[in-house]
């Protein structure tokens, strides 16, 4: 399931749809992001400061547990050691399916 899809997923389910949606991909389609529903659209590689500003700005409203949707090991292993050093909560989901669960 692409980060696209999971976006339109989230933003289609009457229980996750409040949720904030950071995407952070290779492909640069912010259009396309945005227009599913995605919060912000963050670009690889990934700025760990630009990654910590944006989910900062949801730790008052949202709390401190974050999900980190992604396939690639080194890459969720760099936004979880990134997250946890800024005091968020996070879990890992490998895919968007598992994600969705």
């Amino acid at each position: 399931m692409s980060r696209l899809e999971l976006t339109r997923r989230v933003r289609a389910s009457e229980t996750l749809r409040s949720l904030p949606v950071v995407l952070v991909t290779m492909v640069d389609d912010r259009t396309m992001g945005l227009a599913l529903g995605a919060d912000h659209y963050l670009t690889k590689p990934l700025d760990r400061s630009e990654l910590l500003r944006v989910v900062e700005s949801y730790r008052e409203l949202r709390g401190e547990h974050v999900l980190v949707v992604e396939d690639e090991a080194h890459m969720s292993e760099l936004m979880r050691r990134t997250l946890e050093r800024a005091g968020f909560h996070v879990e890992i989901a490998e895919n968007g399916v598992e994600g969705l669960a």
